[in-house]
């Protein structure tokens, strides 16, 4: 038990949140089925907690940086709730145990509890066998209900998904309903000869029932179709007939019956899954573009002389999904992770990137901010055909028609910036709040404002220059936002427009007419668009003024950095990486207190002059947790020895009583 909790919870400790608090209520169940007076139930539940205990301790070298990592995240702040809510009627609850009910995946409360429909007879006929303990029926059933109730009401909820709410993928404790459930129905399969036959009929009779009700009172559930009914009906009848054919009949009858229940229930498991889970993207898709990426990332590393090879990062414009840049092997901005430090959500939030709570995405990204944060490069999956106007890019190379660009005003990883700089203070338009940035770095405005004619549904943009084009939805409830003009061919779709973030429009000639349309779900609403030019020669003046005299990249890890710097002035470094727990920063072998510019990246004060930079990163809490797991783990290798020593020297002891009763009987 302990070396089994202990790598569950190394393996995912997320998860294990809802298995620690399921171990608790499942020995309160074992305590009511098996206890033997309260002398035993002491003993067991301090066996139970001291395993427990050295299980976490085992864990901790990953548990506690883990812990500290999650406390800079935007789910280190507990919102209890304040009132209590219910997600689902019963009928919703139990329609989710038919076949082709269609799983949520989104930000529904629709639990994903389905186990197979013969579960609703064996579940009455567990709970009316006679042969099985009146208090394991009760506990089974109450340890249960309460895990139902736990994913349908807000409270429980929050509390077993770790004091916070599921980012989609909702009720993820309900594995553990399922298993419960499994165990209760095998449990039932073996005692279906000792039931009375009024006892089959009334579990034949509730599983009957329950498809029924479920079809008269829910089949307008948006999860459920024609198929669901019409599968479900089929299969319970079947299952019926089966199980009192299986109740009547002989042994050797029975038992091709049961084979036949069996085949029965793997058919509707298979049913089920060819239904519910559709993919919109193959395989193929996933990995189509590996190659002509592992070719173009490798050729910017290789064109690279702003960071001389040693860290570039790649942006992709026509993203797939957001985590290509790890399964295609290239350093990037964009990123899925429910353990991302929140001052990455809160800088893009505040330039008009797309963000959330679990990712933050390269979406919204303008020549400005990709500067900033160190993008160099662009691919993208399909030619961009006003790079030959456009010098915010350049093109580099192509490969199975994907397309890599540099970005022109690329920074190098440290920059640097007058020692009074503060943070700007921004509002809510997010182009906007570019210029305030750029007026606090030294320059002037980058982007300059231009009419744009709001209606409800759609915005209409004339350009009065040609340059290149940015918009902003200050007030925005479409999902996606269609562009439309007189000089592009094909009308471009701005996807997961619910995050708000900026929209490159491209570049235009002076008069060209831009038409952004919302979809359905924001066709009613004002958008309240602003747009913007870029002004090409004062963010150049702006991002030239960042850059040092001299700053070369020695070497680059994920774990350590090193480079030379060489500084016109007494100003403050900045360097392109997130200013989190457990970076040291060294000028010259001295360790210097960081800061942080703009609330994100590492920022340290340098005298003018030549300069080593050292950076080194060991994960918060990692020492911490390391002395605890090898102490967890010398205990437990002790305690485990003083057990078997024990144990032996019981056994011994029972031998030689043994012997000596049978010397005694022998002599007699």
């Amino acid at each position: 038990y302990c070396i089994s909790l202990a790598l569950s919870i190394i393996s995912n400790y997320y998860i294990s949140i809802m298995i620690c608090i399921f171990l608790v209520l499942y020995f309160v169940v074992l305590l009511i089925q098996h206890a033997k007076g309260f002398i035993h139930i002491i003993k067991s539940a301090a066996r139970f907690a001291f395993y427990s205990v050295v299980a976490g301790g085992m864990a901790a070298f990953l548990l506690v940086p883990e812990i500290m990592a999650l406390m800079s995240t935007s789910f280190s702040k507990i919102d209890f709730p304040n009132s209590i809510e219910f997600y689902m009627n019963i009928f919703t609850i139990l329609t989710r145990q038919l076949v082709a009910v269609q799983t949520e995946t989104g930000l529904g409360h629709q639990s994903n509890s389905y186990c197979g429909i013969v579960i609703l007879i064996l579940i009455p006929v567990y709970l009316m066998c006679g042969k099985i303990r009146l208090r394991e029926r009760i506990s089974m059933a109450a340890l249960t209900a309460f895990i139902v109730l736990s994913y349908n009401m807000n409270i429980l909820n929050f509390i077993w998904h770790g004091f916070n709410y599921p980012d989609s993928l909702p009720a993820r404790q309900s594995f553990l309903h399922v298993m419960l459930m499994l165990t209760m129905s095998y449990e039932a399969v073996g005692h279906i000869r000792d039931m009375k036959k009024w006892q089959i009929i009334t579990a034949a009779a509730v599983g009957a029932a329950v498809v029924a009700l479920c079809a008269i009172f829910n089949h307008a559930d948006e999860e459920t179709g024609i198929e669901t009914w019409i599968i479900s009906g089929i299969f319970i009848v079947c299952y019926i007939i089966a199980m009192f054919a299986y109740y009547a009949g002989e042994k050797y009858y029975s038992s091709f019956i049961g084979m036949l229940i069996c085949t029965a229930v793997l058919l509707e498991a298979g049913i089920n899954m060819y239904v519910t889970s559709p993919r919109d993207l193959s395989r193929e898709g996933y990995y189509k573009h590996k190659e002509s990426y592992t070719y173009l990332s490798e050729k910017a590393k290789k064109t690279d002389v702003l960071n001389q090879g040693e860290f570039v990062r790649i942006e992709e414009l026509n993203k797939n999904i957001r985590n290509d840049s790890m399964i295609e092997g290239f350093s990037s901005s964009s990123y899925f992770s429910s353990t991302m430090n929140s001052k990455i959500k809160d800088f893009f939030e505040k330039y008009g990137m797309e963000q959330s709570r679990v990712f933050y995405m390269s979406n919204g990204l303008t020549p400005f901010t990709a500067s900033v944060i160190g993008s160099d490069y662009y691919i993208s999956t399909k030619e961009i055909e006003s790079v030959s106007s456009d010098s915010v890019m350049t093109y580099v190379d192509q490969k199975n028609g994907d397309y890599l660009y540099k970005n022109t005003y690329a920074l190098p990883f440290g920059f640097v910036i007058p020692h009074d700089t503060t943070d700007a203070d921004t509002g809510s338009d997010k182009i906007d709040n570019q210029n305030i940035l750029s007026k606090k770095l030294g320059g002037k405005d980058i982007y300059h404002k231009i009419n744009a004619t709001n209606t409800e549904g759609s915005t209409v943009i004339t350009v009065p220059y040609s340059g290149h084009v940015y918009a902003y939805p200050a007030s925005n409830k479409a999902k996606e936002i269609t562009l439309s003009s007189n000089d592009i061919k094909e009308a471009e779709k701005f996807d997961d427009m619910k995050y708000n973030h900026i929209m490159d429009l491209g570049w235009h000639e002076k008069g060209t007419v831009l038409t952004l349309t919302a979809d359905e779900e924001g066709k009613e609403v004002n958008m309240c668009i602003s747009a913007y030019i870029l002004d090409e020669k004062e963010m150049k003046n702006t991002l030239d003024g960042l850059k040092a005299d001299k700053f070369v990249l020695m070497d680059f890890s994920s774990a350590k950095v090193d480079a030379i710097v060489s500084m016109r002035a007494n100003e403050d470094l900045v360097l392109q990486v997130p200013d989190e727990a457990g970076w040291t920063v060294r000028i010259d072998g001295a360790r210097i207190k960081t800061e942080d510019f703009e609330g994100l990246f590492i920022r340290v004060p340098v005298s003018a002059g030549m300069h080593q930079v050292s950076l080194t990163f060991i994960p918060e809490g990692i020492r911490e947790g390391a002395v605890i797991s090898i102490v967890s783990l010398c205990v437990y290798i002790a305690v485990s020895l003083m057990a078997r020593r024990l144990l032996i020297q019981r056994q011994m002891k029972e031998q030689e009583q043994l012997q000596q009763l049978q010397k005694s009987e022998s002599d007699t």
